[in-house]
């Protein structure tokens, strides 16, 4: 696999985290600070 398919795929699986962090706040089953620290860990994944 070449690298920028590697960074294509790995900015899907952030854009799929994300949906589904928003998901688990929408349903409540999370709070707005562990939301934000989510998507602090999300955005330092890297290849």
């Amino acid at each position: 696999m070449k690298i920028t398919e590697k960074c294509k795929a790995l900015e899907l699986k952030k854009q799929t985290l994300t949906a589904w962090t928003r998901i688990l706040l929408g349903r409540g089953e999370i709070d707005v600070k562990k939301y934000n620290r989510m998507l602090v860990l999300i955005d330092k994944l890297t290849a």
